[in-house]
Formats: structure tokens, C-alpha cells, sequence
């Protein structure tokens, strides 16, 4: 870095260094040198939001990724997955929901990420809404992903049982 300091190979390797360290602030002072210097980049937009929210400065990693869904493509839906996830923790399931929705779209792989991730999310933020049927599907999504996954098994389970439940309910309302 002393040597190339304008080098933006060097800088992107110096900040992938600091984040696999745990050096989270470093990073996103590495990632904030190189959007300074490649704004449009949505490499580095995506990076430095994740580094942002790995420091726990979530409302600038929400803000980063807002600025990533303008690059649209993958790199849009992978924001969307990132909000989702940032909304699922502040406990805005509404906001998760509707984020992981997007993010799916028409259910193309996204790459870089795991379909199970992004249907777990789902399914979370369906179950805190009381959707169970949204949820119930989201976890047999994540079990074709990954079928011995004994949590989305049991998951699933309760989904389906609540789904149900709910079912019977609306019934019993209908005929009374």
C-alpha cells in the first residue's frame, strides 16, 4: 500500500485481509478508499456494506445496499437477500418478507449464494408474520436444497401443523 497506493488490486486485497482478520473498521476504510476512487463499482459497493455490517454500523450497511439494488441483477437481488436479513435481525418482518420476496424473484439461483440461505429467511420472517402456508413452502424449498437438514425438518413441521391449524380455524369461522 505505501508503495501503490492508488493500486486498486492492492487496496481490494488489503481489505479482503482485514475483513477474513475480523478487522472490520479497517475495512471499511479500505472499501470506502476504493469507492472513492471507483464509485460506480458495485463489487466494492456490496463489500463495503458487508464490512459495514460486520463493524455493526447497520444503518450505513442498509444504506450501502440500498445503493447496490441501483446496480440491479444479481447484484440487486443479493442487496435485497442483505436488507432482508438486516430487517429479519431489527425484527421488521414485514420488511424481511417482503426484501426476501425480491430477492427470489423468479427463482433463479442468485450467485454466490446459497438457496437454502435465502429461503431460510423466508421462512423466518414468514413465521413471525403468522404465514404459515409462505413458510411452509420456504422450508421444503430449503429441504430440496439441503434434505438432511434436521432444524428446517422440524421447522417444517411446525409450519405445516400451524398451517393447519389455521386452516380449521378460518373453517370453524366460516360455518359459525
Amino acid at each position: 500500500l505505501r508503495h501503490y497506493p492508488e493500486d486498486r488490486e492492492v487496496r481490494m486485497l488489503a481489505a479482503k485481509l482485514y475483513y477474513r482478520m475480523g478487522l472490520f473498521p479497517e475495512a471499511v476504510g479500505e472499501y470506502e478508499r476504493l469507492k472513492f476512487l471507483s464509485p460506480e463499482d458495485p463489487l466494492i459497493e456490496e463489500n463495503l456494506g458487508l464490512s459495514l455490517w460486520a463493524a455493526k454500523q447497520l444503518d450505513r450497511a442498509g444504506g450501502s445496499f440500498m445503493s447496490l439494488k441501483s446496480s440491479g441483477g444479481d447484484f440487486a437481488r443479493r442487496a435485497d437477500f442483505y436488507l432482508g436479513q438486516l430487517a429479519l435481525e431489527a425484527g421488521k418482518f414485514q420488511e424481511a418478507f417482503d426484501h426476501f420476496t425480491q430477492a427470489i424473484g423468479e427463482g433463479a439461483p442468485i450467485p454466490g449464494l446459497p438457496v437454502e440461505r435465502l429461503q431460510t429467511g423466508l421462512a423466518m420472517a414468514a413465521q413471525k408474520l403468522s404465514r404459515w402456508d409462505e413458510a411452509q413452502k420456504a422450508w421444503e424449498a430449503v429441504l430440496r436444497a439441503v434434505p438432511g437438514d434436521a432444524k428446517a425438518q422440524a421447522a417444517l413441521r411446525e409450519a405445516t401443523r400451524r398451517a393447519q391449524a389455521a386452516k380449521k380455524a378460518a373453517e370453524k369461522a366460516a360455518a359459525a
